[in-house]
């Protein structure tokens, strides 16, 4: 049986107002170009990894 979900906690005072500040700061366009590059470039990275030992594995076969 799965566990209950807790409640989301409420911010107030000072937290709620630097939790407001922090999510309004959005990174510029060419900071988000950046990661989503550095994003694509892991997952090929990944993609050709897996595709060389699926080769290896059909060559020792």
């Amino acid at each position: 049986m799965a566990r209950p979900i807790r409640n989301t906690p409420i911010l107030m005072g000072s937290d709620a107002d630097r939790f407001l500040q922090e999510i309004n700061i959005l990174p510029t366009k060419e900071e988000r170009i950046k990661e989503r590059d550095r994003i694509e470039a892991s997952a090929q990275q990944f993609l050709n990894l897996v595709l060389n030992i699926k080769k290896r594995q059909e060559a020792c076969e």
